[in-house]
């Protein structure tokens, strides 16, 4: 069994060296809070890892079959990013956020679940859309349907 502190510790290491490595081009402003995250998350994930070692209060063994579905939702998450461009941004999120419900909630795979759900998460996406597109001034990626 492996330890779920030291993964997730160990991932989050991995993705603070990924991202503080694509900081090259932005602004001296604009560098300012991504470097800061990524500084915090680096630190936090380094001193996760160091508690996984040393048993005081670590994480609990990990089952090997739910690493799968782990698997499955971070592949979900690659296609979702590579659809924006085609779907645009409000349908291939509805849709990425659908699939990973059924994935991870069995019960969402009852229609009147997936309906209500469906639902939801199509006026939690408009609203976020509304926010980026319209107060913040941030232009989404507008695709083939919408």
């Amino acid at each position: 069994m492996l330890n779920s502190d030291r993964i997730a510790a160990i991932l989050m290491l991995l993705v603070a060296l990924v991202f503080g490595t694509q900081m090259g081009n932005l602004t001296y402003f604009g560098i300012v809070f991504p470097r800061a995250v990524i500084i915090a998350l680096a630190v936090s994930s380094a001193a996760l890892l160091v508690k996984s070692w040393t048993g005081r209060g670590s994480g609990e063994a990990v089952d090997v079959r739910g690493i799968q579905t782990v698997a499955l939702a971070a592949a979900l998450m690659v296609v979702w990013v590579f659809l924006i461009p085609y779907l645009g941004f409000y349908v291939s999120s509805v849709l990425a956020c659908l699939f990973m419900m059924v994935l991870v909630d069995g019960a969402a795979r009852k229609p009147r679940t997936l309906i209500t759900s469906l639902a939801i998460v199509a006026l939690e996406v408009a609203a976020f859309y509304i926010v980026f597109a319209k107060l913040l001034v941030v232009p989404l990626p507008k695709g083939i349907l919408f």
